[in-house]
């Protein structure tokens, strides 16, 4: 009995030891699935708050585009290799509605944009503010995108030590 124990005590600290390897590789999207996240409420908030008008078949477009990088983040627990072609596709398109929608709210667009704010200077230098900072989260999640498909991030550094010395692999 005391043999059949240590067999299941030695299967336990291993299944401790892959557990523990795949939420390394899970964490490495940790800001991705963060930001992610971020810019869906936002574009939610947004959509519902420019409810009828043109303007809101932007923020509900980014809704769309955000569906299939949602479940790659999701589906990337315990895998090692994700194609994270459609997140990238995502933030750059993210990116580019943040740099589009900061020009164009000073050109007069203003309202259209942001109907629910009023046509103030402190509101426009609050949604410059606003749209500035997603356009950093955007830029910040594709370069580590990039990073995470070439294996050059630090959390697979990590990871690959962690593997090293407990001769475990996924």
């Amino acid at each position: 009995m005391s043999k059949n124990k240590k067999v299941n005590q030695t299967s336990i600290e291993t299944q401790k030891k892959l557990s523990s390897l795949k939420n390394m590789y899970f964490n490495r999207y940790l800001m991705v699935r963060y930001f992610l996240a971020v810019f869906v409420f936002s574009n939610f908030y947004w959509a519902l708050y420019t409810q009828g008008q043109w303007i809101m078949a932007l923020p509900c477009t980014m809704l769309l585009l955000a569906v299939k990088p949602c479940f790659d983040v999701i589906r990337s627990y315990g895998e090692t290799n994700i194609d994270m072609k459609w997140s990238t596709i995502y933030f750059r398109t993210q990116l580019g509605v943040n740099i589009v929608a900061g020009i164009l709210m000073w050109t007069g667009m203003f309202h259209d944009l942001f109907p629910f704010l009023s046509d103030i200077m402190t509101s426009r230098i609050i949604a410059s503010t606003i749209l500035l900072i997603g356009g950093i989260m955007a830029f910040s999640c594709i370069k580590r995108l990039d990073k995470i498909e070439r294996n050059e991030d630090k959390q697979y550094q990590r990871i690959m030590q962690y593997e090293k010395a407990l001769k475990l692999h996924l």
